[in-house]
């Protein structure tokens, strides 16, 4: 996804304030290293500090519905890597392991570029945006999951959660852990 790419300003055209834009991209491999029953993913994304906003004013030209983002969840100023791996010991048993590494940094949709007042332009034309800007917030997070699938009738899961939060809220040196379990049962009428 690009914006506005100040492509007179050559490969110094990425880094301007002006020039918005993110990537996402991954991978998908079935029965990797000769695995049967199994398949890996992998995605990476990206949003550089002011994507999704606008060089107006006014918030009503924001890049959002009901304050969400209309693009990628992860918002502005973040990127995501994500890879799974699920083996199918079973036709009705499913084994899954989870890695995801998420950065935030403190840009957001609603942060705006000073405006100068008398001629309603913007100042410094020429600045350029932060990969992760100011204090970045990481989370890096594991999970195990567990699935029993009865085909077209009942899915039981079990997923285990291990997250580590580094500079929670932006706050330099604030870390947490978090372990969450989620049960869950569904049958399709």
């Amino acid at each position: 996804m690009v914006d506005d790419f100040q492509s007179g300003k050559g490969l110094a055209g990425f880094r301007l304030w002006d020039s918005k834009y993110g990537a996402l991209v991954g991978g998908y491999w079935a029965d990797p290293f000769g695995l049967e029953d199994t398949d890996a993913r992998i995605e990476y994304a990206f949003t550089n500090q002011y994507v999704y906003t606008s060089t107006w004013k006014d918030y009503f030209t924001d890049y959002t519905h009901q304050n969400f983002v209309i693009g990628h969840w992860m918002g502005t100023d973040a990127d995501d890597l994500w890879f799974e791996i699920k083996h199918w010991p079973t036709n009705s048993l499913r084994a899954s392991l989870t890695y995801e590494r998420e950065r935030q940094g403190e840009g957001d949709v609603k942060k705006r570029r000073k405006f100068e007042e008398s001629v309603k332009t913007p100042v410094a034309l020429i600045e350029n945006w932060e990969f992760l800007s100011g204090v970045a917030e990481s989370i890096h997070s594991f999970s195990a999951g567990l699935a029993y699938v009865s085909i077209g009738r009942w899915i039981a899961e079990a997923d285990y959660t291990y997250s580590r939060t580094s500079n929670v809220a932006h706050r330099s040196g604030v870390n947490e852990k978090e372990h969450r379990l989620v049960l869950k049962v569904e049958h399709r009428f």
